[in-house]
């Protein structure tokens, strides 16, 4: 673990914890040390607890000493900048470290999708485990689930249902501006998002925003794939599909149309046409499990 980032590593660190746990935040997940106002080294620490995302000054008054950076009324900006970012808090500016930017991001957007969702209980360990395994049939990743982004997979964990499966979570080769009040103006890429219940266009900007287009139940149209790229079409978008991806697409188009055991019977057999060991195998285990309550399984 880098020092910076181990509440027990040094002096430092400890009074920040202090100061943590004296007003309230919960324990401390992670800190990374910026450069204050007036060019201070360690002049105050960005902590992510499970309490939410703080801002706490190495020194100063107690009462201004552990800033809820989440709190109504507060303002938090990430500022891009050519060589570096910038935080802004309330119009005070904060140095992030050099090659921090993206943990930085990462570390505001986990927070404000915990804070978000106002930190209930994630659903019943025992089945989003059983659902979301990694060895299992329903497995979150390849070939149809894309590498998800560390607040991408906890946002999925809140807005699924307890007991409902992801199928698909594919990148499209677009940008779709997200409504942000830390990042404005910030840009995201959408992707296709299929569950055996639900499809939609989510993109997640990279500090922890949402946009999403909720899709009818009818199959998607993939069209091209001649000199130009293939393009998906949803509604009135165009959507350009990345490079060797629209064999994965083209598996996925007619799912949205079918419901219940017909789209995971569908699904199934999109894993069992895709080259590859791993997927067919997956698609014998989701045949298997369906096999009980799905004849035609």
């Amino acid at each position: 673990m880098d020092p910076a980032s181990d509440p027990l590593s040094e002096a430092g660190p400890r009074s920040v914890a202090e100061r943590l746990h004296t007003a309230g935040s919960g324990a401390l997940l992670e800190q990374l040390p910026l450069t204050g106002p007036r060019g201070r080294l360690r002049a105050a620490s960005l902590c992510r607890t499970r309490g939410g995302l703080w801002l706490v000054h190495e020194g100063g008054d107690a009462a201004d000493s552990a800033i809820d950076l989440l709190a109504a009324g507060r303002q938090l900006r990430y500022r891009p900048q050519t060589v570096g970012a910038r935080l802004e808090v309330d119009g005070r500016r904060y140095a992030v470290p050099w090659g921090r930017s993206e943990q930085v991001q990462r570390m505001i957007a986990l927070a404000r999708v915990e804070r978000a969702f106002g930190r209930r209980e994630q659903h019943p360990g025992r089945a989003r485990r059983d659902l979301d395994d990694p060895d299992g049939a329903w497995a979150w990743s390849a070939p149809f689930v894309d590498a998800l982004a560390a607040h991408e997979r906890q946002w999925l964990v809140y807005w699924l249902d307890g007991d409902e499966r992801l199928l698909a979570f594919k990148r499209l080769d677009a940008r779709e501006a997200v409504d942000s009040p830390v990042w404005p103006g910030v840009g995201a890429v959408p992707s296709m998002l299929i569950t055996e219940r639900r499809q939609l266009l989510v993109a997640s900007g990279p500090v922890g925003d949402f946009w999403t287009l909720e899709l009818g139940p009818q199959a998607l149209e993939l069209v091209g794939g001649g000199v130009g790229r293939p393009q998906l079409i949803v509604g009135e978008r165009r959507l350009r599909i990345p490079a060797g991806d629209a064999a994965s697409l083209r598996a996925l188009v007619e799912l949205p149309a079918r419901r219940g055991d017909a789209r995971l019977r569908g699904f199934a057999r999109a894993l069992w046409r895709h080259p590859g060991s791993t997927a067919s195998s997956r698609a014998a285990a989701a045949l298997r499990e369906r096999a009980p309550r799905d004849a035609l399984a």
